[in-house]
Formats: C-alpha cells, sequence, structure tokens
C-alpha cells in the first residue's frame, strides 16, 4: 500500500494549531522543523522554476522533494518538465556529438577537452547547421547545461 503525502497547508495548518496551543512536545519541534524544511525546499523549487539553473542542481532539489514527507507534486512537476526537456535537448546533442566516458571521476575537466574534440570532428564532419541550430535550442532551454556552454 502506497504512503498518502499529507498537503503542505495541512502541515502548515498542524504547525499554526500546534504554535497557537503552545504544545512542547518532542513531536511538536519535530513537525515545526520539517514544516521550515519544506519551506525552504519551496522557496528553492520556485527560484528553479522561475530562473536558469543547472541541471545536476535541479536533480538534486527533486531528489530532496522526493524524500520529504508532504505532497510537492506542483513544483515536483514543473522541475521534472525542466530536466526533461534538458535531458532530450542532451540526447539529441550527444547523437552529433558523442560523449566520452570516463571512469575517473576527477577527469572532469580532460572529458571536456575531449568532448571539445569530438565537437570539432564534428563541425569538420558537415554538422555545422545541426550544432548551430542545437546551439540555438540549447539557449533558449530554461536549464543550464554544461553542453551548452560548449557549443
Amino acid at each position: 500500500m502506497e504512503d498518502k503525502k499529507e498537503s503542505t497547508k495541512f502541515l502548515a495548518a498542524m504547525v499554526r494549531d500546534a504554535n497557537r496551543l503552545k504544545l512542547s512536545f518532542p513531536e511538536v519541534a519535530e513537525l515545526i522543523e520539517l514544516h521550515r524544511s519544506v519551506e525552504e525546499w519551496i522557496d528553492r523549487a520556485n527560484i528553479a522554476i522561475r530562473s536558469r539553473i543547472s541541471l545536476t542542481e535541479i536533480k538534486t532539489l527533486i531528489e530532496t522533494g522526493e524524500d520529504l514527507p508532504v505532497d510537492l507534486s506542483d513544483c515536483m512537476d514543473k522541475l521534472g518538465a525542466r530536466v526533461s526537456l534538458a535531458e532530450e535537448w542532451v540526447d539529441r546533442f550527444k547523437e552529433i556529438v558523442p560523449c566520452p566516458e570516463s571512469s575517473d571521476a576527477s577527469g572532469q575537466g580532460k572529458i571536456m577537452l575531449l568532448w571539445m574534440g569530438e565537437m570539432r570532428k564534428a563541425l569538420l564532419d558537415g554538422n555545422l547547421t545541426e550544432l548551430h541550430d542545437l546551439a540555438s535550442e540549447g539557449s533558449s532551454i530554461p536549464v543550464e547545461v554544461d553542453c551548452v556552454k560548449l557549443l
């Protein structure tokens, strides 16, 4: 059976009532801390929805939101749509410019250099128009994607 998540309004009402009744149980402190965490998450999610932040940050935000025991589906849907849009663009980019794989987590700079070499090769192979179109489209995605910076 799936656990039903409560709404943020319900959580806020519980905190408001606990404060009004001046309850001082340890569970109330946990409830207040949860409410604070949810409010901070919602603020960060709204910033992410209104502005341009990195794909990695959005994915981390989604993971954090999934762990919270309240219904955040409105923000989660909007963030998820941004991730899908960015990932679809990255997939199309990788079709033209394959991304080098590396098992070394510290070799991010090396991967970028190799990828730039692949991009140069794609340009020399006559994919200028496709890469230009991808660059234009990528810059209009409301998420910062490293590949767009490479272009």
